[in-house]
């Protein structure tokens, strides 16, 4: 079985089966082993549940690398829109945080990186991957609704190490669900890079 075999209704379900399960789980971890490290545990639950087994699960036997198969390039001619967005938003993201992390101690930015990475992957997998793959020709649900769960997740893990801002922080990764969720549904992939094209 493969994701577009999957019940419409189980996948728009996921984000509401993840949030109380990491609620619940994050509460649980925090009391075990404090904030800090039930912070960290809870987020690498996070990553092997949501962001690696269950795009797995849903992709079936043998299907898993199809969620990172671009159907469409992103620097090709049809997709110019998203690939100047993508552009846009590394750009931005460089300028915002790149120097700031460079200034950090030479340890945490080589901890840093490769968590980047799958933090990264992951989510892309999971927000991006299985909702493109499941709702190809939706916008709203391949895109929109995604990216609104995905803002209203980023309330959970605030509950034990909040932002300054916490509706502004949520309300930015909206921003971000939206354009990642644009480029994956246009290059009907979520490996969030840019390919040649064919």
């Amino acid at each position: 079985m493969q994701i577009l075999d999957q019940p419409k209704s189980l996948i728009l379900a996921l984000p509401f089966i993840l949030y109380g399960m990491m609620a619940g789980l994050f509460a649980v971890l925090v009391q075990w082993s404090g904030k800090e490290m039930g912070y960290l545990l809870g987020f690498a639950c996070y990553w092997f549940v949501f962001g690696l087994a269950i795009p797995a699960l849903l992709a079936g036997r043998g299907n898993f690398f199809d969620l990172l198969k671009d159907r469409s390039p992103l620097f090709c001619r049809q997709n110019w829109m998203a690939a100047l967005l993508w552009v846009i938003v590394s750009a931005v993201t460089l300028v915002m945080y790149g120097r700031p992390f460079l200034a950090g101690p030479l340890l945490l930015i080589l901890i840093a990186v490769p968590l980047a990475a799958l933090h990264g992957l992951c989510e892309e997998l999971f927000w991006r991957g299985v909702f493109v793959k499941r709702f190809p020709g939706s916008p709203w649900l391949a895109i929109m609704y995604p990216a609104v769960c995905f803002a209203l997740w980023h309330f959970i893990p605030q509950r034990i190490f909040s932002a300054e801002q916490v509706v502004g922080f949520a309300f930015s990764t909206l921003f971000l669900g939206l354009a990642y969720g644009y480029i994956a549904y246009r290059t009907g992939s979520a490996n969030g890079r840019p390919s040649r094209t064919a």
